[in-house]
């Protein structure tokens, strides 16, 4: 499970093709595809969701994406039809654009292959003349950071609470995270205090993370500081990147004195509609 890289526009006909061998696969324009613009990221062998599509496959003759959910397997430039080989893509659809997902992508009813439709010119078909639309409109991520940096400070209570603090999040496209905080109480009582942390990727899953502890106070007995810091790892991140570097949502809250499911719940609802959790730290 994860997300491929090096999957390009084709600028002759137009198709999405892989670009990680030498041999550029058959392009229905004539020699090997040529290689344009974005450098997309394609989530592979993870569910589908109500927004994303499976059995898209790399055809291992021509080197394009094409759609392998029907008998028919399309028209492969090399002959016959395609020849399904690798991973099965799980390709996110019917979503808003981003600065690192690209829409306009289309299935090609003629060939069966993924195709750039965003200009006036639809390309080579193997099939004959250019390509043409139908179902789903595709958003593919691309470019994506191999790092996300998330930032809550500083943390300030209300109603004259005397406990201030600060936190930080980093999660990476090889499923690594780091979980890190401090808060301190300046003044005469204690506190319990509870943080949670939720992130929300493209397809609306989110990945939690938590904490809690407690604060001593002039008159209450423990340490007037309560510090967090985990460096660890977990494959969900890194299986799920491509959805989540294309479009990150984060939100964070602390609390004093505060049962964590009602923290989490606050948490959920300032975030949005969500169609899974994937607690990561704190479960």
């Amino acid at each position: 499970m994860g997300a491929q890289q090096q999957w390009r526009f084709c600028q002759n006909c137009h198709e999405l093709f892989f670009n990680g061998f030498p041999e550029k696969g058959r392009c229905p324009a004539g020699g090997g595809h040529t290689a344009s613009g974005f450098e997309f990221f394609l989530p592979y062998d993870i569910p589908e969701t109500p927004n994303s599509q499976g059995a898209w496959r790399f055809c291992g003759n021509c080197s394009a994406m094409y759609f392998d959910g029907f008998p028919s397997k399309g028209v492969c430039p090399v002959g016959g039809e395609h020849a399904a080989s690798g991973f099965n893509f799980i390709l996110p659809h019917s979503l808003p654009e981003t600065p690192n997902a690209q829409g306009g992508w289309r299935f090609c009813g003629k060939c069966s292959t993924m195709y750039f439709d965003g200009f006036s010119e639809k390309g080579v078909c193997q099939a004959g003349g250019g390509h043409v639309p139908e179902g789903l409109g595709f958003v593919l991520p691309h470019d994506l950071p191999p790092v996300l940096d998330f930032d809550f400070e500083p943390i300030v209570f209300g109603g004259d609470v005397p406990v201030g603090g600060a936190a930080h999040l980093t999660i990476g496209q090889n499923g690594a995270y780091h979980f890190r905080g401090h808060f301190h109480d300046s003044g005469g009582v204690g506190f319990d205090v509870a943080l949670f942390w939720a992130v929300k990727d493209f397809q609306d899953r989110v990945y939690t993370f938590q904490d809690t502890g407690s604060v001593g106070g002039t008159f209450t007995a423990g340490s007037r500081d309560h510090d967090f810091d985990v460096n660890s790892h977990d494959a969900r991140i890194a299986d799920n990147w491509a959805n989540i570097g294309a479009s990150p949502v984060a939100h964070a809250q602390a609390k004093v004195n505060i049962d964590l499911g009602a923290l989490r719940d606050s948490v959920m609802q300032a975030i949005g509609t969500v169609m899974e959790v994937a607690a990561i730290v704190g479960a």
